[in-house]
C-alpha cells in the first residue's frame, strides 16, 4: 500500500483497520475529503479490507482513492496506475478476470509510459496479467508476461516474496503448458523456500499452496 504519512506507528497498533480509519478521518477533517493524502489513506484501508476478504467494502475505498488521484494528477499518472493495479488485484480475487485484465493492462500502459518499460512497478500488472491467463487456463499466454515480470524483478532485486509470487505463477504456467517442467519445479521450489523464510503468518497461504502443488508432483 501507499503508506506515506500513515505507517510510522502502525507496527505498535493491534487493530490496523482502526488505525488507518483514524488516520483517514483526521486527514479528511484537516485537509479536506479530496486531498491527495486522503487518497493514500483510502488506498491503505482498501488494502487492509482486501486482506480480510472484505472485497466489496475494499472496492469502495479503492474507487474513491482512484477518483481523487485522477482529479489531482490526470488519468495517465503513476499514482493512478497504482490504484488501477490494486483494483485489478481485487477483481482477480473475486474471479472477475476480464475486469482484472482491463485494469492490469491500463496500469501497465501508464507505468511504461511514465516510468519506462524496465521499471520495477511494471512487474505488478505483468504478474497480474499472467495470473488472469492462468485463471482462464490460457497457460501458453500466461508465460510471456510472467517471464517479463520475473526478469524485471530479478534485475531490481525488490521484495523477494513478490518475486516468489511471480515465480510460482510462472511455474504453474510452464507445467500446465508442458514447456519446461523441470524449470517449473525449480521455480516453485524457490518460491516455497522464500515464503518459508517469511515472518510467521505472512505469506503462509502462498507457502501452503506451493507446498501442496509441489507435493502433488512428488516434490
Amino acid at each position: 500500500p501507499e503508506h506515506t504519512g500513515d505507517h510510522a506507528l502502525c507496527v505498535t497498533v493491534c487493530n490496523v483497520e482502526a488505525y488507518y480509519q483514524r488516520a483517514l478521518t483526521i486527514k479528511e477533517m484537516t485537509l479536506g475529503p479530496n486531498h491527495p493524502s486522503v487518497a493514500i489513506s483510502l488506498n491503505n484501508m482498501g488494502e487492509v479490507l482486501k486482506g480480510e476478504g472484505r472485497y466489496y467494502k475494499a472496492r469502495r475505498y479503492y474507487d474513491r482513492a482512484l477518483s481523487i488521484k485522477e482529479k489531482t494528477h490526470g488519468r495517465e499518472h503513476q499514482r493512478v496506475a497504482i490504484s488501477l493495479n490494486n483494483i485489478g488485484d481485487l477483481c482477480e480475487l473475486q474471479g472477475a478476470l476480464d475486469e482484472a485484465e482491463a485494469h492490469y493492462s491500463e496500469a501497465l500502459a501508464i507505468f511504461e509510459k511514465t516510468l519506462g518499460e524496465e521499471h520495477p512497478y511494471n512487474a505488478y500488472p505483468l504478474t497480474g496479467l499472467g495470473q488472469c491467463h492462468l485463471g482462464r487456463r490460457e497457460y501458453g499466454r500466461a508465460i510471456e508476461p510472467l517471464e517479463r515480470a520475473l526478469e524485471i524483478r530479478a534485475e531490481s532485486q525488490g521484495d523477494p516474496n513478490e518475486t516468489a509470487r511471480t515465480r510460482f505463477a510462472l511455474a504453474r504456467a510452464l507445467w500446465a503448458s508442458g514447456r519446461g517442467r523441470g524449470r517449473a519445479l525449480r521455480l516453485a521450489g524457490q518460491a516455497r523456500e522464500t515464503w518459508t523464510e517469511a515472518p510467521q503468518g505472512i505469506w503462509s497461504d502462498e507457502r501452503l499452496e506451493a507446498e501442496a502443488w509441489l507435493g502433488e508432483r512428488g516434490e
